[in-house]
């Protein structure tokens, strides 16, 4: 099974030879205050505490034990469902996580866990793309073991609760390869009750595609913030493709393109799908 990690702060590197780092992405993201919009509602991913543990700690085994029970919108079982049970001690979140599966009752346990008032606990389900959250899990002097529920919903292909809270651009330019790089965070929200996977789409291999975002003429894509190229996220023409679901409250995009030019000058056109409240 494969760690479910909360999404860490975004940096963009050129991942084309020959093309510049936009180094200053970090600094313009302080200068703005730009940052993620938190959900409004459940389900959603719990924000990580700022403390992390930066290298692999050995978290000291104790006789706790968090047994979820994962189901649907009507109760139902969902079963072999990535999760995974993030320890904090003292705030500090240790890695690995500790990972497993939903069994055939959508039930998942994990055992052998510290029970003292310095331990907290998240565990986290992905259900089509979604990650959802238990929040924060504490024992009691009573409780073991800890019992909670993981409620998942069917993702919606109606994206019209998508408007855009914040868009930035951050451009960088290498004169002598007569290529601009263009970083755009999109700071995406999601005003509906459920998560918002879009409709099968043909350009992104058959996925159903959440976000459609404009590139101006001319953009290669060339690095997305925690995506694949190609395979979840996809360049069709002048529009970028993102088949990852946007989960209830929202979430942050950043990408970056090259953006060739052979004279002294060069005019874009942008364009916004979205209602945008701020772009800078």
């Amino acid at each position: 099974a494969t760690a479910l990690t909360p999404t860490p702060a975004p940096t963009i590197r050129a991942m084309t030879p020959g093309m510049p780092a936009i180094t200053s992405t970090t600094r313009r993201l302080a200068k703005t205050g730009c940052t993620a919009p938190m959900a409004t509602s459940a389900p959603a991913v719990s924000a990580a505490p700022e403390r992390r543990a930066t290298a692999q700690t050995p978290t000291p085994a104790g006789s706790g034990i968090i047994e979820a029970q994962v189901v649907g919108e009507t109760n139902s079982t969902v079963v072999n469902l990535p999760s995974s049970l993030f320890t904090f001690i003292n705030g500090v979140r240790q890695v690995p996580p500790a990972v497993t599966q939903t069994d055939a009752s959508g039930r998942v346990r994990y055992t052998g866990l510290g029970t003292s008032s310095a331990y907290t606990y998240t565990l986290y389900v992905n259900y089509q793309g979604v990650i959802y959250s238990s929040g924060a899990l504490v024992f009691t002097a009573s409780a073991s073991p800890l019992t909670t529920t993981v409620v998942v919903v069917e993702p919606q292909s109606d994206a019209s609760g998508i408007t855009i809270d914040q868009r930035h651009f951050i451009v960088d330019m290498d004169e002598r390869a007569q290529v601009i790089v263009v970083a755009e965070i999109y700071l995406v929200r999601n005003g509906s009750d459920r998560p918002i996977a879009g409709a099968p789409d043909i350009n992104a291999g058959g996925k159903r595609v959440a976000l459609r975002l404009p590139l101006p003429a001319g953009a290669i894509l060339d690095a997305v913030e925690g995506g694949n190229i190609g395979g979840d996220v996809f360049q069709a023409g002048n529009i970028l493709l993102d088949t990852r679901p946007v989960p209830v409250g929202g979430t942050q995009i950043v990408f970056a393109y090259a953006l060739p030019f052979a004279r002294s000058t060069l005019a874009l056109s942008i364009a916004s799908p979205y209602t945008t409240a701020q772009f800078s």
